[in-house]
């Protein structure tokens, strides 16, 4: 893993969530959380983040930048989570296989069963690298106040 990444953005402050080059990086306290409900299941390596200018990056909450606050995370928790026959398409249509689903469109519905118990995980038929959250993590990284991340709710069945 590269350890040392350019930000080339206009972005004058950094977020505890964001992507960066087709991964996803987070603040030391979003790791501190996960780690709290999930320890040593994930992967969180190091980098440090810099400007070509040189000059400082601040994070939204006022603070620079430094080295040891920034790690590429890999969830670990890689399942099969989708109901196709519970999900739902824009013109009502149940689905009947994974292979019909339109993940950005259709109305996704998880499998409670094999969700239970986990806190973050990725779903081993998407491949965009997106990620979820439960509950309870979700609450526990809102009550730190961590920014960057947007949330979309999902039915369960």
């Amino acid at each position: 893993m590269k350890p040392e990444f350019w930000l080339t953005s206009k972005h004058q402050a950094l977020a505890d969530f964001m992507p960066v080059v087709a991964c996803w990086c987070v603040s030391a306290e979003f790791r501190e959380v996960v780690e709290a409900f999930e320890p040593g299941l994930h992967q969180f390596f190091p980098i440090m983040i810099r400007r070509p200018n040189g000059k400082p990056i601040e994070r939204l909450d006022g603070r620079q930048v430094a080295p040891g606050q920034y790690f590429i995370m890999n969830p670990l928790v890689r399942i099969h989570l989708l109901l196709p026959e519970e999900c739902i398409g824009k013109q009502g249509q149940r689905r009947k296989t994974l292979k019909e689903v339109v993940k950005y469109v259709d109305d996704l519905c998880l499998s409670r069963a094999v969700i239970a118990g986990r806190h973050l995980w990725v779903d081993a038929s998407f491949t965009m690298g997106e990620f979820f959250v439960s509950d309870a993590l979700l609450a526990a990284l809102r009550d730190k106040g961590l920014k960057g991340f947007l949330v979309q709710k999902l039915r369960e069945a």
